[in-house]
């Protein structure tokens, strides 16, 4: 529990910090303060909360619900949290270069980096983020609890957690693969829920696993359903997003 403790207070720092990243010059080694946070300290600790929670649940006897070895789950698991980590770096190298070239939008770098700010960096981040809670899901169907625990606790925090990671998807702008990957992820997580008839007080992992994929996706879903339903609407996200414009990401990526 406290390993969860830490990603979701983590989690949360991060999102509040990144509505600095237009306001904030200063800067740690060379690096922007908001991107140094994220590569120096907020990935790191991510990073070591999330082994922890999967060494954590293999730690429990294993239960044979599906037939996918533990090894093999725990092996993508790890490799995911390590694209994740990447996708990290990636953003943070990228955005500092965005910060260094603000000025000279028209040049070609500025285009080929934005490339790789945007669609590259935020699909990796995110993408690998829902792999780990897929993941992450799976190991706990297999390693169930011996102690029955509350799944009030894990639903709510899953649930704020949720909520914050949908938001982080929207400031991306690049809401498209994010919607589909947690659409079809909570939805292999219900079905083996439904299937194996799992009591859920043995499985909080599963509970806050399933319930961060659920309120990811009806937060994406939202904007999306804004975005087809009222430009208005867009243009006024897209402006507390990007308060001081954007040459490049003037609405959001569905597609």
């Amino acid at each position: 529990m406290p390993w969860f403790l830490i990603l979701i207070v983590t989690f949360i720092s991060a999102f509040l910090i990144y509505s600095k990243r237009y306001t904030s010059d200063r800067k740690f080694f060379g690096i922007y303060f908001v991107q140094f946070y994220y590569l120096v300290i907020a990935a790191p600790i991510v990073g070591l909360c999330l082994i922890n929670i999967g060494l954590d649940i293999v730690k429990n006897p294993e239960v044979i619900n599906i037939n996918i070895p533990t090894d093999s789950l725990l092996s993508l698991y790890f490799l995911s949290i390590l694209v994740g980590v990447i996708g990290t770096a990636v953003h943070s190298v990228s955005t500092s270069q965005v910060e260094a070239l603000k000025r000279h939008i028209f040049l070609r770098a500025y285009s080929y980096n934005e490339e790789i700010h945007g669609p590259v960096s935020h699909e990796m981040l995110y993408l690998a983020t829902v792999a780990v809670i897929l993941l992450n899901g799976l190991l706990a169907v297999n390693h169930p609890n011996l102690v029955p625990f509350e799944p009030v606790i894990p639903f709510y925090t899953g649930a704020m957690l949720g909520l914050f990671l949908g938001l982080s998807v929207i400031l991306s702008t690049h809401v498209g693969l994010a919607l589909i990957a947690t659409f079809f992820s909570a939805l292999i997580l219900l079905n083996v829920v439904t299937i194996f008839s799992l009591r859920l007080d043995n499985h909080p992992n599963l509970v806050f696993d399933l319930t961060v994929l659920i309120f990811m996706f009806c937060t994406i879903l939202l904007s999306v359903l804004l975005y087809f339903k009222s430009k208005k609407a867009t243009k006024i996200m897209i402006k507390i997003i990007f308060p001081k414009g954007h040459p490049i990401h003037e609405t959001f990526s569905v597609f």
